[in-house]
């Protein structure tokens, strides 16, 4: 009579186990990013609201609002600014909007949650409103004009959304 194997033998699961390996090391950093580019795609998305507002305040009141104003409108709720890695419900979150006299008003978002061990990369992402010559053109670019507003600059192109990707440096 002969014998029937019963199980794998050593080899075998020893070749299952390399597979799935060599798959865990390819697919984990690839979800790292993916979830990177989710809580960066969060920011995009509070943005428009955003833009939304400022561009009303603009065409109302033929400016933008000033610094103190925006914050005043933050705090009494006028503007929302909550999502679970950008603004007040995120922690250690921040947005920043300044205005300076004969500048573009910009906004800059940083996002939580990128982790401390990743010292190497930027957790902001920042839109300015681009005037050309001396006229605002109702157009918002991620890059900023100075090293004070340049929020999108410190995060790598494949973080980015596409339409700040071309403008990222």
């Amino acid at each position: 009579m002969t014998k029937k194997q019963l199980g794998f033998t050593l080899i075998e699961l020893m070749i299952v186990v390399a597979i799935i390996g060599i798959l865990a090391a390819v697919a984990i950093p690839a979800y790292s990013d993916y979830m990177k580019r989710s809580k960066i795609t969060e920011a995009n998305v509070l943005w428009s609201g955003l833009k939304t507002y400022l561009e009303e305040e603009n065409a109302d009141k033929a400016a933008f609002p000033s610094t103190d104003a925006f914050a005043a409108a933050v705090a009494d709720e006028a503007i929302k600014i909550d999502g679970n890695y950008v603004g007040t419900k995120a922690e250690m979150a921040k947005t920043v909007y300044t205005v300076t006299a004969g500048v573009s008003p910009s906004i800059c978002m940083e996002v939580a949650g990128f982790g401390v061990s990743e010292s190497d990369i930027g957790t902001k992402i920042g839109w300015t409103h681009i005037i050309a010559d001396g006229e605002t053109s109702g157009e918002w670019s991620c890059k900023a004009v100075d090293n004070d507003t340049d929020c999108a600059k410190y995060l790598p192109n494949k973080y980015l959304p596409k339409p700040c990707q071309a403008d990222a440096v």
